[in-house]
This record gives C-alpha cells, structure tokens and sequence, in this order.
C-alpha cells in the first residue's frame, strides 16, 4: 500500500503504532509503515493544523453531488462544522491541483472552508471562496471538458501510483 493511503488509514483509524498498521496492511514494507505513522503523527502535534484538529470533526464521510447530468461520488477525510479538509502526503504542495476536489467536498457537504493538510510540510493551506458563482461555472466547465474528451493527462508518480487506470493509460508515469 502507498505511504499516502496508510498515512490516511492511521488517522482514519487512530493507529499510532507500526504493529497495528501492519494489521491493516501486512504486505507493505516497514519502511513505508513507519514514514505514514510519521506523517499521521504531525498531523496528530503539528501546530500548523491546531485549529482543524481541535475541532469537532467527522472521519472518512461519503458524499454524492449531482452537477449538471454527472454524480460525483467521494469521501473527504476529515468535517468539521464549517470546513471539509483532505489530507496529502505529496513531496510538492501544488494546492491548484487539488481546488475541484476540495469545491466538490465543500459543496457536497454545504461548508464554506476547505483546507489541505499537507503533512510533509506540516503545511494548511485554505481554499477561499469555495462556493460562489465563478467555482461553481468553472467546475462545471471542467466537468463538460471531461465529458467532450477535452482532458489532459498530468502523469505524475503519486497521481498515476493511486489511478485506476495507470494499467491502461497510454500517458501513464513510468515505473
């Protein structure tokens, strides 16, 4: 399993130990184990995410949003009152990159904040301006250029380690 994934399964699931990962995923190697325990632990202590942490918050909560004739279907990792947030453990912060998914979080779910936690850099960074009239046509603009094919691939080792698709996909990142 990706260090990503077990960073989220060990806040997910309140893990702060190598064994009890390995439990939830016997085949990664204690390497990866020990680094995702390392993220979810700065997420746990770093001061930078104080405020979403001492929040009353939701874990993993699922989420369906119509937009046009497309559903999305998610789960955004942590809820709080007026925020959604979603953790990443990729070795570049590029907060553009992930603005759809945090609009379709915060609109989904009817919050006006969204952050990212990004647990390399012990890093927050909000999102503003979630819900108005320009996000809300951009994304559907998005979602129309996705259905007409009009989508450019950004292959990346994270992006493509985490596709469904990576087997297939011509633009794939190499192994």
């Amino acid at each position: 399993m990706a260090i990503g994934s077990l960073a989220h399964l060990a806040l997910e699931l309140d893990i702060d130990n190598i064994e009890d990962l390995r439990v939830e995923s016997a085949d990664s190697p204690d390497s990866h184990l020990a680094t995702a325990l390392e993220l979810a632990e700065r997420f746990r202590c770093d001061s930078a995410f104080a405020n979403v942490r001492s929040a009353e918050c939701e874990r993993e909560v699922p989420f369906i949003i119509k937009i046009g004739v497309t559903t999305l279907h998610g789960i955004a990792d942590l809820v709080g009152a007026d925020f959604v947030l979603d953790y990443k453990t990729d070795s570049e912060m590029n907060p553009e990159e992930h603005r759809f998914q945090l609009w379709a979080y915060a609109k989904a779910l009817g919050k006006s904040k969204a952050y990212i936690a990004y647990l390399r850099h012990g890093v927050l960074h909000e999102f503003d301006q979630m819900n108005t009239n320009d996000s809300n046509l951009a994304a559907e603009r998005l979602i129309q250029g996705i259905k007409d094919g009009f989508y450019k691939a950004s292959p990346a080792k994270e992006a493509c380690g985490n596709c469904q698709y990576s087997e297939v996909c011509i633009d794939r990142f190499p192994h």
